[in-house]
């Protein structure tokens, strides 16, 4: 792997994973799609499937180590942090049968995982962040009914945010369901939808 972040713009694997975020399009620029979450999803699944031919003894202990393996360095290289914690979910119910505790167990984690996203989001995600706080802004400006559906793009897009004095980051989305049902919808479109 070294010698791909290098190919790609010379970018060692510690630059590239210490600012992931401005760097992981290198590695998405040459797939045809370019959402890492959704390739991460796609990954995941082929895991899950992995799993439970495992599960069956259709595959291997070794082979089932390998496509785990691949699974996690794909997800790493592909940033998706969200990904992330689906795969390490995965692999503990795999190895956890009881469901009504797992349910139990990832509802509670879940929401404490939110908590601490929305309160820490300034230092865990600084793009997130100022994606965010411009998203609040324009929900403020038309809270009730918000833009219509399918107009956050237009919305946000007016805007820049600066990630440093020598880079704009110009956005159409929040990367936030909520906070685009908000701006779309509105406080009364969200609360029928929840």
């Amino acid at each position: 792997t070294v010698f791909i972040f290098e190919a790609l713009n010379h970018l060692s694997a510690f630059e590239y994973f210490t600012n992931i975020k401005l760097n992981n399009h290198y590695i998405r620029d040459w797939l045809p799609y370019t959402h890492a979450t959704y390739y991460s999803f796609f990954i995941i699944l082929g895991n899950y499937f992995a799993f439970r031919l495992k599960k069956h003894n259709e595959i291997s202990k070794l082979f089932l180590l390998l496509i785990s393996s691949i699974t996690l360095i794909a997800i790493l290289i592909l940033g998706s942090r969200i990904a992330l914690i689906l795969f390490l979910i995965l692999i503990i119910s795999f190895f956890f049968e009881k469901i009504k505790v797992l349910i139990r167990y990832y509802l509670s984690a879940g929401f404490a995982l939110t908590v601490i996203l929305v309160l820490y989001i300034d230092k865990l995600d600084v793009i997130r962040s100022e994606l965010w706080s411009v998203s609040y802004k324009a929900i403020a400006e038309n809270p009730i009914l918000g833009y219509g559906i399918g107009l956050s793009n237009k919305v946000l897009n007016t805007d820049h945010v600066y990630i440093t004095e020598n880079s704009v980051l110009t956005y159409n989305h929040p990367h936030n369901q909520f906070i685009v049902f908000l701006l779309e919808l509105g406080l009364v479109g969200t609360l029928l939808i929840l």
